[in-house]
């Protein structure tokens, strides 16, 4: 197995996306490894987050102290200046909004209803009968998904199927629209990224 690919946060640009791992312990003290956090740069140190403090603006470095190791995605032939500055501009209007733990734990149960009605909800969508998303609080990865979408990665139409509320880390981590995996920032030297990470064994 080839050896993982490890950056700098000097590596990092504006519209990378940041998957954050941890291997944490339960309330039967069984280890439970994955990423269960998301976040996106708006420069190599400063990131748009949500957590359970809301919606913010952290540095980069910040992550590597809660987190394992993070994976980043990238695809920079979308992230042109206009669409930095959008995402800027999305950042400003979201930072301070409350963190939505609610919607964060009724992904799944929207998973199995939204497979249910997509068909009905794209028909309602060209029918001109639009819902609304909420924009009012946001768990981490819905705030990645409402950023793509704020800035015309993904279009309006296609966010009915790709739905912001129904938007994990691991559906992010799955769905190139979100950019390709070139590599890790570790926690500290010498860490070792498990073998069974799901970017070194795809």
């Amino acid at each position: 197995m080839q050896s993982p690919t490890i950056l700098a946060l000097s590596d990092l640009f504006a519209g990378d996306v940041l998957l954050c791992y941890s291997g944490q312990m339960n309330e039967e003290h069984i280890e439970i490894r994955g990423y269960s956090h998301v976040a996106i740069c708006l420069s190599s140190h400063r990131v748009l987050e949500a957590d359970s403090g809301g919606v913010r603006v952290s540095m980069a470095n910040n992550l590597l102290h809660s987190f394992d190791h993070i994976a980043v995605l990238r695809d920079d032939r979308l992230w042109d200046a206009s669409r930095i500055t959008s995402l800027e501009n999305f950042a400003k209007d979201c930072v301070g909004k409350p963190f939505d733990m609610r919607g964060m734990r009724r992904v799944p149960e929207r998973k199995e209803a939204h497979r249910d009605d997509v068909m009905r909800e794209v028909e309602d969508y060209f029918a001109g009968m639009k819902k609304p998303r909420n924009m009012a609080s946001f768990f981490c990865s819905q705030l990645i998904a409402e950023s793509f979408i704020h800035v015309g990665i993904i279009d309006e139409s296609a966010a009915v199927v790709l739905a912001p509320a129904i938007t994990s880390p691991r559906t992010i981590s799955e769905d190139r629209i979100y950019g390709q995996f070139i590599g890790y920032l570790v926690s500290h030297a010498g860490y070792k990224v498990p073998h069974e990470d799901r970017f070194r064994c795809p």
